[in-house]
């Protein structure tokens, strides 16, 4: 359902809105864009609205990396806390929830490659899981929180990250906590982490990413709908290894990330390997993974995560520095 829905509305979003806006923007010499959508707008992956060229989809932002912003109040403040942040020792702090998730302990472990040693904390299928949490919060420079997410429409403060089967952290736990100052990046790789309020159509939005921008967070990385499993560990690790490893500000780490997803390719990716090796552990009985396996074996030149449905839904709300690598 939700692709037939992309399908429909990103190519109406992309003429009636977004081609005459990237034709300006690229008219008088933009680099970066932060958009602010107002309403019902913060449900759409404006970057990803798209058009048809030649009988193939064209991304007419795709040469501008974007942030999100909830308001113009908010970006200002997370904007002045971005540079102490900055400043800091990289520290990680992860927490995963395999519950359900055959590639989370895969993604916690690429993405700690980036960070050396001591100076990574990662928590998997730890009890007082939010306790901890809550300690290691302080030193934590970098948040990644690899779980399950619920959004609440009706009461967004009580939508949730649940980071593990017997702990949730909601919203309104984390407007309380308020002591998120050290972070320079929250990454909420979970479903539905970066829908707002949008029934009463607040002027500012209303959700996880707003919850941690004015709890002190610098910015957040944060998905739209429900996320597919391996392709959201692919696309996080290489967003990392672009920001970390060649130094890019998150918006442009997070725009290349998706732009190296949508064109790889199966062989590339090595998906036959990772379904054989899930296939495998799974005792020869995960038959999912063994066709996954057979599939990627003999079309090793497909480009399985090219629809927006696998990339587009992940969003950088929250300040940007731009470094000399990104320009």
């Amino acid at each position: 359902v939700l692709w037939n829905c992309l399908n429909y509305i990103l190519p109406k979003i992309g003429r009636s809105l977004i081609v005459p806006v990237a034709t300006r923007l690229a008219e008088i010499d933009v680099s970066h864009i932060t958009l602010i959508p107002c309403g019902r707008l913060g449900l759409f992956p404006l970057h990803a609205a798209c058009r048809r060229v030649d009988g193939q989809l064209d991304y007419p932002l795709k040469r501008f990396p974007i942030a999100y912003a909830p308001s113009a109040r908010t970006l200002t403040a997370c904007s002045k806390a971005i540079q102490p942040a900055k400043e800091r020792q990289p520290t990680l702090v992860g927490v995963g929830n395999p519950k359900g998730l055959h590639f989370v302990r895969e993604e916690l472990e690429e993405v700690s490659q980036f960070f050396i040693a001591g100076e990574r904390y990662i928590l998997i299928e730890e009890p007082d899981v939010l306790d901890s949490l809550r300690q290691l919060l302080p030193s934590a420079v970098y948040l990644h929180l690899a779980c399950h997410a619920q959004f609440d429409p009706e009461q967004p403060l009580k939508s949730r990250l649940e980071l593990s089967p017997q702990s949730a952290w909601s919203l309104q736990e984390i407007l309380d906590f308020d002591q998120l100052d050290s972070i320079r990046l929250a990454v909420l790789s979970a479903c539905q982490t970066g829908l707002t309020d949008f029934r009463r159509v607040p002027d500012e939005m209303i959700g996880l990413p707003a919850g941690f921008l004015k709890a002190g967070a610098s910015g957040v990385v944060s998905s739209l709908w429900p996320v597919d499993d391996l392709s959201t560990a692919l696309l996080l690790a290489r967003f990392y290894h672009y920001h970390l490893a060649d130094s890019l500000d998150p918006a442009t780490a997070l725009c290349r990330a998706q732009h190296w997803l949508r064109k790889s390719t199966a062989k590339q990716l090595g998906l036959a390997k990772r379904y054989e090796q899930l296939y495998l552990e799974s005792g020869r009985h995960d038959t999912r993974s063994f066709r996954a396996m057979r599939y990627y074996n003999h079309h090793p030149e497909s480009m399985p995560f090219e629809h927006p449905l696998y990339w587009g839904g992940f969003i950088y709300t929250g300040a940007t520095i731009i470094t000399d690598a990104a320009r």
